[in-house]
């Protein structure tokens, strides 16, 4: 991608959302890739006092995105969509490695990152993708919703920008 010319491709877009998920607001702070989304800009007016509202408004998008998916799979009650929201509650939300939710499933390592977690992503990334194009993503997605709540409920509690550290993962599952 570094030696390509011109527009982005869907796809380098969903690949590097991917590699986001699991970023802070640290990180996130910098990466201005979907800084002109209307949805994100949306979001950004509202943390526009915080330290860091480009990073608050993709991490509030990815904790949304995630939530959304792991309801929609939950709720499938297949197999696959099962696994799909186990995996994202274990991987995301409790922060725990590959290796060890397939050991807890009873799985292969490299089964559980081909058939699990590359198709959960996937399906974040399409629905951070979805938000990010919305003109008020609140209004269309309950797990969003849920992560503004929780953020907000931090911020009462008086963490910098909302967090106990870093590194907290926002629970759009509460």
């Amino acid at each position: 991608m570094a030696g390509r010319r011109g527009r982005r491709s869907h796809d380098d877009y969903l690949e590097s959302i991917i590699a986001l998920i699991r970023a802070d607001i640290w990180t996130l702070k910098d990466h201005k890739a979907f800084a002109d989304s209307v949805g994100v800009k949306a979001l950004i007016t509202q943390f526009g006092g915080a330290a860091w509202p480009l990073g608050i408004a993709l991490h509030l998008l990815i904790a949304g995105a995630v939530a959304d998916v792991s309801g929609v799979a939950h709720a499938a009650h297949t197999r696959a969509s099962v696994r799909i929201a186990e995996f994202l509650r274990l991987w995301y939300y409790d922060q725990r490695t590959v290796t060890s939710i397939a050991a807890g499933m009873h799985l292969s390592r490299s089964h559980v990152a081909k058939t699990i977690q590359r198709p959960a992503l996937l399906l974040v990334a399409q629905r951070f993708l979805s938000l990010a194009q919305q003109v008020d993503p609140q209004t269309e997605s309950q797990g969003l919703q849920h992560a503004l709540t929780a953020f907000r409920q931090r911020q009462a509690l008086g963490g910098p920008d909302g967090r106990a550290n870093s590194t907290c993962q926002l629970d759009a599952s509460a």
